[in-house]
């Protein structure tokens, strides 16, 4: 692998040309992925936590966003997982770790109800060791690793939150533990095959670092399975139309994950959405209508309590059949009135979603 040593990588051609024009790059933020020089989008953006203000820069050569301080806070995770189902966001999480164990195929049904999970279920299928082991790093309340390890498949789930692992725990049994990356390995640590981080990366400060560590427990041609917010969906216009900082520190585009495999010598596949993307039709869901404006606010307050509890889902989201039959039978209807001539939403199908799915492969 190729160092991740900051100082040591040289400014890319980007960061060249703003030298070449007069920007005095001594004075502005780098990128921690291409280190390319960042410009100031947004002074003072709210923060999860009321109070907290964060600047939000964006990378020139990477196209990278990213928050600043650029500085992660853990103990947020035990406020959010105490309170899941009353914070907007994770209170799906919530329904979803209490629904995977009322529907025969857990695995299937997180499929058909997420993106995230459709390309985590796709990309595993395609793995062509017979009995490969398999780690969700970052596995919050457990239901995916349960999923995953309801089909068949050998895996184990770490998280840093033990709020979050105790709950995976007293519902799904014990395949979890309470693991950091960066805490020293071993010579006989455990190897996988695959690890899985699905929405993970846009929280930590350094995200080459944290995959350069997480790699410790890759087995000889092991590969990464990722799923991040896709920055690359959206327009341009948008500052930070993901979490506030710090629960999400990066707003992702692809070609920071371009970028990001080259600093670890690894191939990056992006995960093609048409498929999915022909019954399940991308929503921008822009929110706001200048650029000026920030899309989300704090959710937490100072005390680490819910602003404000997330409205109840809608009633037909409460029952675990219509979660996959609606959308498929929105799919028919839309093919069907294709079919009569009708202009039911003729946009092209893509392989682009909000999220970004792809493996990381060494190269």
């Amino acid at each position: 692998m190729t160092s991740l040593d900051n100082d040591n990588v040289p400014p890319d051609s980007a960061t060249q040309a703003a030298i070449n024009f007069g920007v005095d790059d001594i004075d502005l933020p780098r990128c921690r992925i291409c280190r390319s020089v960042a410009h100031l989008r947004f002074a003072g953006h709210p923060g999860y936590v009321l109070g907290t203000t964060y600047d939000i820069y964006e990378c020139v050569g990477c196209d990278a966003s990213f928050a600043s301080p650029l500085q992660a806070d853990d103990r947020i995770y035990e406020h959010i997982y105490q309170h899941a189902a009353a914070i907007s966001g994770y209170d799906r999480y919530d329904r979803y770790a209490t629904m995977v164990r009322q529907v025969r195929n857990p695995r299937t049904w997180l499929a058909n109800r997420e993106d995230v999970y459709y390309a985590i279920d796709a990309m595993v299928r395609r793995i062509e060791l017979a009995h490969p082991r398999l780690v969700e790093i970052g596995a919050g309340l457990g239901y995916l690793t349960y999923a995953l390890a309801h089909s068949g498949c050998t895996i184990e789930g770490w998280d840093i939150s033990q709020s979050a692992v105790q709950k995976a725990i007293d519902r799904f049994g014990p395949h979890y533990r309470v693991r950091d990356v960066f805490a020293p390995a071993g010579a006989d640590a455990q190897r996988f095959d695959v690890i899985i981080m699905t929405e993970l990366i846009e929280h930590v400060a350094d995200p080459a670092g944290f995959l350069a560590a997480a790699s410790r427990f890759l087995a000889p041609g092991g590969s990464f399975l990722l799923t991040t917010p896709n920055k690359s969906f959206f327009e341009q216009r948008l500052i930070w139309h993901t979490d506030p900082p710090p629960v999400h520190l990066w707003w992702l585009a692809e070609r920071s994950l371009a970028k990001l495999g080259e600093r670890l010598s690894m191939n990056v596949h992006f995960f093609d959405f048409s498929k999915y993307n022909d019954w399940h039709r991308p929503n921008p869901d822009m929110g706001v209508s200048t650029s000026s404006a920030p899309t989300r606010g704090a959710m937490l307050n100072e005390d680490g309590a819910p602003l404000s509890i997330a409205p109840p889902p809608e009633p037909w989201r409460l029952f675990p059949l219509s979660q996959s039959l609606v959308p498929a039978v929105a799919g028919c209807v839309r093919s069907a009135a294709r079919s009569l001539g009708a202009n039911v939403d003729r946009r092209p199908s893509t392989r682009r979603r909000p999220t970004c799915a792809f493996s990381l492969v060494p190269a």
